[in-house]
């Protein structure tokens, strides 16, 4: 996990997010941002597939990854509507959770468009004490990485292994 930032005029400027350079087999170059999803970097495929999903300690979910340029995308934790969003002109979407907070213990989410549906069961638990400014292992759900973002708090990105890919 990199943060980028630079030092311009006396003024110390960051970037959005920090990028996460992960091993296969997760999505390889991600853009994790404070209190959002982790969008993938690059353009989809057009496939509908779920590369991430991240979670705060304030309890807010979102989900992240690729559909069709413009696609609607559905999402539903647990088999109940719980957001709704668009995938960009890459195909990149980021959607969280409304109206609802997290709960630990494990959970289906699934992203639908009209084309198909791609999910994934993700064990959700509260990131311990943070020594540095990440801390990144291996999962039974893929990568989990607990990380402090600028306004503090812990946030917690799941890198879903082998991009679950809609049917």
């Amino acid at each position: 996990m990199f943060a980028l930032s630079a030092e311009a005029d006396g003024h110390l400027l960051r970037s959005e997010g920090a990028v996460i350079a992960a091993p296969a087999p997760a999505f390889p170059l991600l853009l994790a941002r404070a209190g959002a999803s982790a969008l993938p970097a690059g353009d989809g495929d057009g496939a509908l597939t779920l590369v991430s999903l991240d979670y705060d300690s304030g309890g807010g979910v979102s989900v992240g990854g690729f559909a069709a340029p413009g696609a609607t995308i559905r999402l539903t934790v647990d088999g109940v509507q719980a957001g709704q969003g668009q995938a960009d002109a890459r195909g990149r979407f980021g959607v969280a959770v409304t109206g609802g907070q997290a709960r630990p213990g494990a959970h289906a989410f699934a992203v639908q468009t009209p084309a198909g549906t791609a999910g994934a069961r993700i064990v959700l638990s509260a990131a311990s004490p943070l020594k540095s400014p990440f801390r990144a292992a291996r999962e039974a759900d893929g990568w989990r990485i607990d990380w402090a973002p600028p306004g503090g708090g812990a946030q917690t990105t799941v890198l879903i292994d082998q991009r679950i890919k809609g049917s």
